[in-house]
């Protein structure tokens, strides 16, 4: 857990005419948590910071030691007094922690001993910053994180070493108008303060109260000072897009004038995206607010009509009515849900989820299917059995069978190893037990590494592509454990695609390779229990005829269901695959690793939601893909700078170039045809790229075969071929597999 000082200032222009800006601030200090020990600076920073803003004309709504009710209840009272507000401020001081890219403040109740206190112990960040924003139009969020996090250490352990409980906090972008800034740099911790203040908020109120400069200038102070009281170990950080200078002292402050920040089409896109998840209706209508005359506008209201018909809705009362009767235009502090009415209007991680893995119902059944066994796993971070952890923790803690090794593929044990680095053998830090690697020196279990195993258990989240390798990992594994003589079990979960889409060629045996080792399409839209199956009773791979296989089912799946149907919270299955959306377009986005020239989103925060390169005329490939109607997408132009992860020596394609490009955005992922999409970009940007003087940007052709199982789909393009014909091919292939796949399937 991380301790964090938040703020957030919300700034509205008024005409130069107008009297003092209204000020409103909300100030909170947790020092006193229930189980974990005492903070000492929170409380001292909430009361100094109170005190420098009473000097400049704030109204402070002031909150100490908040448990979850107190904090939902000062937040509908500051929602109240931000109406009609020039400028408006939030200051938390306290715990804080980020879990899979997101970040979260802490209320003093908070234990986080399962996943599901993401959902109703802690607030979320993103959530405070659009309800500030949909409020005002300009906001400035400060945090500072220190050295003593405690819960989340208790959240990452019960949770296992497979868990996304990432260190100190993750980077937030700045909208227009707005100013981040972070005491230290993102992926970093904070130094714990000696004095009474933290080494971040003492220096940050003092230049508040003595300086006349601006907020940026008083950063800059504030940076020095930090510096040089860690001696150079804490560097603050700070995004910045602010639309006009903001000055506490209002001697300082400038005439204003009665113009609106520009709202962009990037802006509103990057605020969705942390919004679209929410299951706060007063969050959504403050996003309205702020970007009511933009396509994501008309998302949000899309989203408020699904939960106000889904839910049970506070009294009629509690809503103005507006054009839209499903709208409400003014969040009414009223109805702002408290502690319980949070927990039954609002979408969580129940104890008993609505779809029950095949993990899940091995601890249901206290391991009732292997006990007495000793039992080898194939898995990685995405092998969690439920809200209480991974499946490996509970293995090991099970009495009734013994964990001996845990077999790990492609991307390794935590999913953080690059696309085709080699991991090595390791011990896991929390059971002691060895971990093999399956992508290193051998890509098959070794006699070796199954000899003190009576079952192997393959327990990995798929992502429904057939040159995603954990498939082929699985298929090897099988081979292994039948020339051994041991029993494989497949613990099944979902494809996130659903069940219902297939397409592309069927594999081509001289096109066999680890990214394709059996012959079905590209998107198969079999689970991997099903595959599983397959794999075994159609010889799909030599020397499994005296396998011993079983599948453990899912409870509640539906091969309707996309992953957007069933879980708000993806845990990343590797690197690039770090969102459902990447999911979701990975297929026919995949298939860019045959370009060098054209960067696919990897290296930022959307791997294959962008694409981008150094020759591209990005208005050109919007307004061409956009024509092209692609079912449940939408493009927009982009410029962005790839960035090699810390620590790798795999490459990014085109890192640290400015790129001109293109992110897609999903709009309906129920219709969406990633493959075919992935098809279409590529078919464009071939077109494109030649229309800008470049040679033929395919560089990889025996790769793009690979992928695609065939050479037909680069023939095709050579050919000049519509994306109709080129999906027309496939299609005699694609029903024959459908039958042959159908005595395996396990779902409706």
């Amino acid at each position: 857990m991380v301790r964090i000082v938040l703020a957030a200032f919300l700034l509205v222009l008024l005409p130069a005419t107008a009297i003092a800006d209204k000020r409103i601030a909300f100030v909170v200090g947790n020092s006193e948590y229930v189980h974990t020990p005492r903070l000492v600076n929170p409380r001292n920073d909430a009361i100094d910071m109170v005190a420098a803003l009473k000097k400049f004309e704030f109204r402070v709504i002031e909150g100490y030691d908040l448990d979850k009710a107190a904090f939902d209840k000062k937040l509908r009272e500051l929602v109240e007094a931000l109406e009609n507000a020039d400028v408006g401020l939030f200051f938390y001081a306290g715990h804080g922690l980020q879990v899979s890219g997101k970040n979260y403040v802490v209320p003093t109740d908070a234990r986080l001993k399962t996943m599901a206190s993401l959902q109703f112990e802690v607030l979320k960040v993103d959530d405070i910053q659009t309800l500030m924003q949909g409020s005002s139009k300009t906001s400035v969020i400060f945090l500072d994180a220190c050295r003593n996090n405690p819960l989340a250490r208790d959240l990452a352990a019960v949770l296992g070493t497979r868990s996304d409980v990432g260190r100190g906090l993750a980077e937030i972008r700045a909208g227009v108008g707005t100013l981040i800034s972070f005491s230290t740099q993102p992926g970093n911790v904070a130094l714990d303060g000696k004095g009474r203040n933290s080494p971040f908020t003492g220096p940050l109120v003092r230049h508040i109260l003595s300086s006349r400069g601006d907020l940026s200038n008083i950063l800059i102070h504030v940076r020095n000072d930090v510096l040089k009281e860690t001696n150079g170990n804490q560097v603050p950080w700070e995004h910045v897009a602010l639309t006009r200078p903001f000055y506490f002292s209002l001697e300082g402050q400038p005439a204003a004038t009665s113009q609106s920040p520009i709202v962009t089409i990037s802006e509103a896109a990057e605020a969705w995206d942390r919004t679209k998840d929410t299951a706060s209706i007063d969050v959504l209508i403050a996003f309205v607010k702020r970007f009511e005359h933009t396509y994501y506008g008309d998302l949000a209201k899309l989203r408020i009509k699904q939960l106000t018909t889904n839910v049970t809705r506070p009294p009629e009362q509690d809503y103005q009515k507006s054009a839209d009767p499903n709208i409400r235009t003014k969040p009414d502090p009223k109805s702002i849900p408290t502690t319980s009415t949070a927990k039954a209007n609002q979408p969580v991680l129940p104890s008993t989820p609505k779809i029950l893995t095949g993990a899940y119902r091995l601890v249901a059944e206290n391991f009732a299917p292997i006990s007495g066994k000793r039992v080898g796993i194939i898995t990685n971070q995405t092998g969690m059995a439920g809200p209480d952890g991974h499946l490996v923790d509970r293995l090991a803690r099970a009495d009734n069978v013994v964990l001996t090794a845990i077999l790990v593929p492609e991307h390794g044990w935590e999913g953080r190893a690059g696309a085709g680095e080699e991991i090595g053998t390791k011990h896991d830090s929390v059971t002691g037990k060895p971990i093999f690697s399956l992508y290193g020196k051998t890509r098959k279990p070794t006699p070796e590494m199954l000899k003190d195993i009576d079952i192997l258990i393959f327990d990995i989240q798929d992502v429904g592509s057939r040159f995603y390798t954990y498939i082929s990992t699985m298929g090897l594994a099988m081979q292994a454990a039948a020339a051994s003589n041991i029993a494989f079990l497949v613990l099944d979960r979902p494809n996130p695609l659903g069940g219902e889409y297939v397409s592309g060629f069927v594999l081509e045996d001289d096109h066999r390779s680890f990214v394709g080792q059996y012959r079905i399409p590209i998107v198969h839209g079999m689970t991997v229990g099903e595959l599983a199956r397959m794999i075994h009773k159609e010889s799909l791979l030599p020397g499994l005829q005296k396998l011993r296989l079983s599948v453990l089912a899912m409870e509640g799946w539906e091969r309707r269901m996309r992953w957007q149907d069933i879980s708000d919270v993806w845990i990343r299955t590797s690197p690039a695959i770090n969102r459902s959306d990447a999911a979701l377009m990975y297929p026919g986005m995949g298939l860019l690793e045959s370009i060098s020239s054209v960067n696919d989103g990897r290296g930022t925060n959307y791997p294959f939601q962008l694409i981008g390169a150094e020759w591209m005329d990005q208005h050109n490939m919007v307004a061409r893909l956009n024509a092209q109607g692609f079912p449940g997408l939408s493009f927009e132009p982009a410029e962005f700078i790839p960035e090699l992860p810390k620590g790798k020596v795999t490459s990014t394609r085109l890192a640290g170039k400015v790129l001109k490009g293109v992110r897609i955005l999903v709009t309906d992922h129920k219709v969406v045809a990633p493959l075919e999409a992935g098809i279409g970009i590529l078919k464009t940007l071939r077109e494109h790229a030649r229309e800008q003087d470049q040679s033929e940007i395919i560089d990889k052709k025996r790769w793009l075969a690979y992928l695609a199982g065939t050479q037909r789909l680069y023939d095709q393009l050579e050919r000049g071929r519509s994306i109709n014909e080129i999906t027309a091919s496939w299609k005699e292939e694609i029903e024959k597999f459908k039958a042959a796949r159908g005595p395996y399937l396990l779902y409706r």
